[in-house]
Protein backbone atom coordinates (compact mmCIF):
# COMPACT_ATOMS: atom_id res chain seq x y z
CA UNK A 1 0.00 0.00 0.00
CA UNK A 2 2.79 2.44 0.84
CA UNK A 3 4.47 1.85 -2.52
CA UNK A 4 1.19 2.48 -4.34
CA UNK A 5 0.63 5.68 -2.34
CA UNK A 6 4.14 6.84 -3.17
CA UNK A 7 3.65 6.17 -6.89
CA UNK A 8 0.29 7.99 -6.82
CA UNK A 9 1.91 10.98 -5.10
CA UNK A 10 4.80 11.06 -7.58
CA UNK A 11 2.40 11.00 -10.53
CA UNK A 12 0.70 14.12 -9.18
CA UNK A 13 4.00 16.01 -8.96
CA UNK A 14 6.60 17.45 -11.27
CA UNK A 15 9.77 16.24 -9.58
CA UNK A 16 13.11 17.98 -9.86
CA UNK A 17 16.31 16.00 -9.72
CA UNK A 18 19.82 16.69 -8.61
CA UNK A 19 22.13 14.75 -10.84
CA UNK A 20 25.36 13.59 -9.29
CA UNK A 21 28.48 12.77 -11.25
CA UNK A 22 30.61 9.96 -9.89
CA UNK A 23 34.24 10.62 -10.88
CA UNK A 24 35.78 7.49 -9.32
CA UNK A 25 35.17 4.34 -7.30
CA UNK A 26 37.44 5.40 -4.42
CA UNK A 27 35.13 8.22 -3.19
CA UNK A 28 38.14 10.50 -2.77
CA UNK A 29 38.29 14.11 -3.96
CA UNK A 30 40.36 14.90 -7.07
CA UNK A 31 40.79 11.19 -7.88
CA UNK A 32 39.69 11.23 -11.53
CA UNK A 33 39.59 7.91 -13.33
CA UNK A 34 40.36 7.70 -17.03
CA UNK A 35 38.85 5.15 -19.37
CA UNK A 36 39.71 4.92 -23.06
CA UNK A 37 36.60 2.85 -23.88
CA UNK A 38 34.09 5.56 -22.95
CA UNK A 39 32.76 7.64 -25.86
CA UNK A 40 33.88 11.25 -25.88
CA UNK A 41 31.67 14.31 -25.99
CA UNK A 42 32.10 16.99 -28.60
CA UNK A 43 33.01 20.42 -27.31
CA UNK A 44 34.48 19.32 -23.97
CA UNK A 45 38.04 19.69 -22.81
CA UNK A 46 40.32 16.80 -23.76
CA UNK A 47 41.63 16.51 -20.19
CA UNK A 48 38.14 15.91 -18.79
CA UNK A 49 37.92 12.28 -17.62
CA UNK A 50 36.05 9.92 -19.92
CA UNK A 51 34.04 8.50 -17.02
CA UNK A 52 32.56 11.93 -16.28
CA UNK A 53 32.00 12.68 -19.98
CA UNK A 54 30.08 9.43 -20.37
CA UNK A 55 27.83 10.24 -17.39
CA UNK A 56 27.12 13.76 -18.66
CA UNK A 57 26.14 12.31 -22.04
CA UNK A 58 24.10 9.44 -20.58
CA UNK A 59 22.14 11.73 -18.23
CA UNK A 60 21.31 14.12 -21.08
CA UNK A 61 22.77 17.08 -19.22
CA UNK A 62 24.01 18.84 -22.35
CA UNK A 63 20.52 18.69 -23.87
CA UNK A 64 18.98 20.00 -20.63
CA UNK A 65 21.38 22.94 -20.61
CA UNK A 66 20.71 23.71 -24.27
CA UNK A 67 16.93 23.76 -23.71
CA UNK A 68 17.21 25.87 -20.56
CA UNK A 69 19.50 28.37 -22.27
CA UNK A 70 16.91 28.75 -25.01
CA UNK A 71 14.55 29.92 -22.25
CA UNK A 72 12.22 26.93 -22.06
CA UNK A 73 11.76 26.00 -18.40
CA UNK A 74 9.10 23.31 -18.90
CA UNK A 75 8.96 20.46 -21.37
CA UNK A 76 6.54 17.56 -21.57
CA UNK A 77 5.79 14.81 -24.05
CA UNK A 78 2.54 15.34 -25.92
CA UNK A 79 0.59 12.43 -24.32
CA UNK A 80 1.60 13.49 -20.79
CA UNK A 81 0.75 17.13 -21.49
CA UNK A 82 -2.67 16.16 -22.86
CA UNK A 83 -3.35 13.89 -19.91
CA UNK A 84 -2.43 16.58 -17.40
CA UNK A 85 -4.29 19.52 -18.98
CA UNK A 86 -7.15 17.81 -20.84
CA UNK A 87 -9.71 19.11 -18.35
CA UNK A 88 -9.19 22.68 -19.60
CA UNK A 89 -11.32 22.25 -22.74
CA UNK A 90 -14.46 20.29 -23.61
CA UNK A 91 -12.78 19.00 -26.79
CA UNK A 92 -9.92 17.40 -24.87
CA UNK A 93 -11.92 16.19 -21.87
CA UNK A 94 -12.22 13.39 -20.93
CA UNK A 95 -10.08 12.25 -23.85
CA UNK A 96 -8.66 13.87 -26.97
CA UNK A 97 -9.53 11.93 -30.10
CA UNK A 98 -6.92 12.66 -32.69
CA UNK A 99 -3.30 13.51 -33.21
CA UNK A 100 -1.62 14.28 -29.87
CA UNK A 101 0.39 17.16 -31.31
CA UNK A 102 -2.80 18.81 -32.57
CA UNK A 103 -4.41 18.24 -29.17
CA UNK A 104 -1.56 20.07 -27.43
CA UNK A 105 -1.80 22.93 -29.92
CA UNK A 106 -5.56 23.10 -29.32
CA UNK A 107 -5.02 23.31 -25.55
CA UNK A 108 -2.43 26.05 -25.88
CA UNK A 109 -4.68 28.12 -28.15
CA UNK A 110 -7.67 27.54 -25.85
CA UNK A 111 -5.83 29.02 -22.87
CA UNK A 112 -4.66 31.97 -25.02
CA UNK A 113 -0.98 31.19 -24.64
CA UNK A 114 1.06 33.49 -26.85
CA UNK A 115 2.93 31.61 -29.62
CA UNK A 116 6.25 33.08 -28.48
CA UNK A 117 5.77 31.42 -25.06
CA UNK A 118 6.01 27.85 -26.35
CA UNK A 119 7.53 25.76 -29.07
CA UNK A 120 6.42 22.43 -30.48
CA UNK A 121 9.04 19.75 -30.89
CA UNK A 122 8.62 16.43 -32.67
CA UNK A 123 7.46 14.63 -29.49
CA UNK A 124 7.40 17.35 -26.79
CA UNK A 125 6.04 20.80 -26.10
CA UNK A 126 8.46 23.34 -24.64
CA UNK A 127 7.02 26.17 -22.54
CA UNK A 128 9.01 29.22 -21.50
CA UNK A 129 6.99 30.18 -18.43
CA UNK A 130 5.14 27.22 -16.87
CA UNK A 131 2.91 29.56 -14.85
CA UNK A 132 1.43 31.06 -18.04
Amino acid sequence: KQANDLVATLKRCTPHYIRCIKPNETKKPRDWEESSSTPSLQGTQAAFPNRVKHQVEYLGLKENIRVRRAGFAYRRQFPKFLQRYAILTPETWPRWRGDERQGVQHLLRAVNMEPDQYQMGSTKVFVKNPES
